[in-house]
């Protein structure tokens, strides 16, 4: 508390990837604001880039080991230690009960001043969707189980806390949501090997698939609707999912605010949870017969609510079943919503027209290299195992699986074809031939073998190069279903096209810069030149809006203080109405900065302002000054400083 602006700055990405209790009640997890202590210590005691706080965040993890004399926790709970913490992310998430109930009067006064300097600090994220696959043409791009589409985006930002996947249909002038789905950022590891799920201060660049199938919970009897389903594990794994309702007895007609939880292998509800008038939770034992009311959820002016949808019967087990069903036809707003730490979010959604095509099939398409292909639909969606792409039938008796070679040293088709008996072993061939796959030409191999369980299988693959990278394409079946096994090959094979897609490092938007000892990403309309010894990033749209960045070698006896003093003079001298701010630090990603505030009055009495930051970094064991200089008129200085300063300095490498 006694230097809150970096304690907070090294706290909020902490507090993000610490476990949280309560996710089994979906939207209403956030009220609980219950983390796990140990948890939270051990991040900070490991990511903190300041030593003070890491030090007296492991004393914090020892003391909780050497006060938890038994702890047990379920598999949905990885990191839980035995002591929560009630830590909620912002003010408005704040219960005013807890300063009168609490017993820890410095806590409060911590949450209290911790919320005031997020919420200063802060703006709200930038969310852009930067490529659409299938929109060709000036009209709206279109999607349906056949033509997956893949939204490219990028979030930018300082303590974030979660990005969402939103979609959804207008209707009554809000937007009826029919998914919002927590994406799950690239875990880092601790010590202890356990994962830590925190969305880094700077850039996100990601990509998602959107097949045009969302859950659809219904009873025996066909009462069903697309219900949103909240996973309960922080990293979105595991096989449990929880959906949100009224609960009524069949028994006695009384009514539960409750969320039923489903088991994603059998897809039908295991558990059900109550809620107290003030919010407690507790188990309840669902019986055949009660009724079931999942919430529909709705969004309007940045504001989320719910009403009563349709009323579902439990079986005789006391369970309904979820499904995937498609989407019908019509227009559907998708996109990205990310959310920090003071409670600002920001969302950006395209519209995409839904038509769905009469057919047996279902498509895949492979986000990295842009393959597509159709298989049927009754068969589990394909995954990446093993670096093949694999998938069955129901039964398993016939399978797919795609390898793909890097082709970059010139194998041809036939090399490849090849190979991949070499891969198969001890198998019969039983003819070849020649054809074409997505314009380019491939040969086919039919073989067949005997099992070690004495089945006879047949099997037809098809190897061709395209670009850097060679294919084979193997479906291997029961003797008994080789017509089957062919017709499935071949449906694969004539779908076969490439879209496209990919990512790359900041694409577009951010490309990065070499300096002389730093690199560092830069939006397209800033544009760079030298001035001096600094390189200066100047806003096209207004040449009052830059930031310069240099890095210097030091002698190892001066100090950051001693730099940032010497730019402040520099600053300040013969400047109309310089004022600035004492020196105090904060933490932008793994950096501890050293900054100053000021503000002048420019010649045409417009009010300017910026800041002063410095930083260490060895380089070959010397020591450097990375020193960054930034302003802007005061109008528009809140929204650079987070979304293009703050951005910049937090991806310096």
């Amino acid at each position: 508390s006694q230097d809150m602006n970096l304690a907070a700055s090294i706290i909020a990405p902490a507090r993000a990837g610490t476990e949280i209790y309560a996710r089994a009640y979906g939207f209403d997890a956030e009220q609980y604001s219950a983390i796990d202590l140990k948890h939270f210590s051990d991040i900070l005691a490991e990511q903190s880039p300041d030593p003070a706080i890491a030090e007296q965040a492991q004393f914090l993890a020892n003391s909780v080991s050497d006060a938890v004399i038994l702890s047990e926790s379920g598999r949905g709970l990885p990191n839980a230690s035995g002591i929560s913490l009630y830590f909620p992310t912002s003010k408005q998430l704040t219960n005013p009960s807890y300063a009168i109930e609490n017993s820890l009067p410095d806590w409060q006064q911590f949450l209290i001043s911790y919320h005031q300097t997020t919420f200063d600090r802060n703006v709200p994220p930038r969310v852009e969707i930067f490529q659409e696959t299938n929109n060709l043409t000036n009209t709206l791009p279109t999607a349906s189980e056949n033509l997956p589409l893949w939204l490219g985006f990028q979030i930018s930002g300082l303590d974030l806390t979660n990005v969402n996947l939103l979609v959804g249909q207008n209707q009554d002038e809000r937007l009826k949501l029919l998914e919002f789905d927590p994406l799950i950022p690239e875990p880092s590891r601790l010590a202890n090997g356990n994962a830590v799920y925190e969305w880094k201060d700077g850039l996100h660049e990601d990509f998602y698939i959107w097949h045009t199938r969302v859950t659809w919970l219904t009873d025996d009897a066909g009462n069903g609707q697309f219900v949103i389903l909240w996973p309960l594990n922080q990293d979105g794994s595991g096989n449990r999912r929880t959906a949100r309702g009224v609960l009524v007895s069949g028994q006695t007609g009384e009514e539960f605010e409750a969320s039923l939880v489903f088991d994603t292998t059998s897809r039908l509800s295991v558990q059900a949870w109550a809620f107290t008038a003030e919010g407690t939770p507790y188990e309840i034992s669902a019986q055949p017969g009660d009724t079931f009311i999942p919430y529909d959820w709705f969004l309007s002016d940045g504001q989320l609510t719910r009403e009563l949808g349709v009323p579902m019967i439990l079986n005789g087990g006391a369970q309904l079943v979820y499904d995937w069903l498609p989407v019908p036809n019509g227009v559907y707003q998708i996109g990205f919503e990310a959310k920090n730490q003071a409670g600002n979010k920001n969302r950006t959604l395209v519209e995409v027209e839904v038509a769905q095509a009469d057919t047996l099939n279902r498509t895949y398409l492979d986000p990295y290299t842009g393959f597509q292909f159709d298989y049927p639909a009754d068969w589990y969606r394909p995954t990446w195992s093993n670096e093949r792409l694999f998938s069955t039938d129901r039964t398993g008796d016939t399978a797919l699986q795609i390898t793909i070679f890097d082709e970059s040293t010139g194998l041809s088709a036939e090399q490849i074809r090849q190979q991949a008996l070499k891969d198969f072993g001890n198998v019969n061939i039983l003819y070849d031939d020649q054809l074409e796959i997505a314009g380019q030409p491939a040969v086919s191999t039919a073989y067949g073998y005997t099992d070690s369980d004495g089945n006879e299988h047949t099997g037809l693959f098809y190897a061709f190069v395209v670009e850097d990278n060679g294919y084979v394409i193997d479906v291997d079946g029961q003797r008994d279903n080789e017509p089957a096994t062919i017709q499935i090959v071949n449906t694969i094979a004539n779908s076969w096209r490439f879209r496209p897609v990919g990512t790359g490092l900041f694409p577009g938007q951010w490309p990065r810069v070499n300096l002389d000892q730093i690199s560092v990403p830069s939006p397209t309309d800033f544009e760079q030149e030298e001035s001096g010894s600094w390189q200066r990033f100047e806003a096209s749209w207004n040449s009052q809006v830059f930031i310069a960045l240099k890095s210097d070698q030091v002698a190892n006896d001066r100090a950051i203080d001693q730099t940032i003093q010497a730019m402040s003079t520099s600053a300040g001298t013969d400047v109309n109405g310089f004022s600035e701010t004492p020196t105090y630090r904060i933490a932008i990603r793994d950096r501890v900065w050293a900054r100053r505030d000021f503000s002048y009055v420019d010649d045409g009495g417009q009010e300017i302002w910026g800041f002063i930051m410095v930083t260490e970094q060895s380089i070959n064991g010397e020591i450097n000054h990375i020193t960054a200089w930034a302003e802007a008129p005061a109008a528009t200085y809140n929204s650079v400083e987070q979304n293009v300063f703050a951005i910049m300095l937090s991806e310096i490498n």
